[in-house]
C-alpha cells in the first residue's frame, strides 16, 4: 500500500480545518450505527472467528490492525472459509 504524502500546503489545509469544526457536534440521525461493535486482529484464527460469531449470533466482524480498519468478515465468508479447511483423519 502507497502512503500519500502530504504537502505541507495540505496539512495547513487539513489543520485549519480541523480547528473550524473541533467543536461541532456530530448528526447521528441518519447514521446506522452498530450498537455492539466487535473486532479481530488481523491474525485472528478460524476457530476463535467461528466461536465469535456462534455465541454472540452475529453477522459481520470488523478486522483491524493497530486500531485501523483493514478488513470485514462476514458469516458467509466464514462459511466459504471453514468449508476449504482440509481435515486430517487418522
Amino acid at each position: 500500500m502507497f502512503k500519500r504524502r502530504h504537502s505541507q500546503e495540505d496539512t495547513n489545509t487539513i489543520e485549519k480545518w480541523i480547528s473550524g469544526h473541533w467543536n461541532d457536534k456530530l448528526k447521528y440521525d441518519n447514521i446506522e450505527i452498530d450498537p455492539t461493535p466487535v473486532q479481530l486482529l488481523e491474525k485472528t484464527s478460524l476457530h476463535k472467528i467461528h466461536t465469535l460469531f456462534s455465541l454472540l449470533g452475529l453477522h459481520i466482524l470488523y478486522v483491524t490492525k493497530l486500531g485501523r480498519l483493514v478488513g470485514v468478515v462476514s458469516l458467509k465468508e466464514l462459511r466459504e472459509a471453514l468449508e476449504n479447511v482440509p481435515t486430517f483423519v487418522r
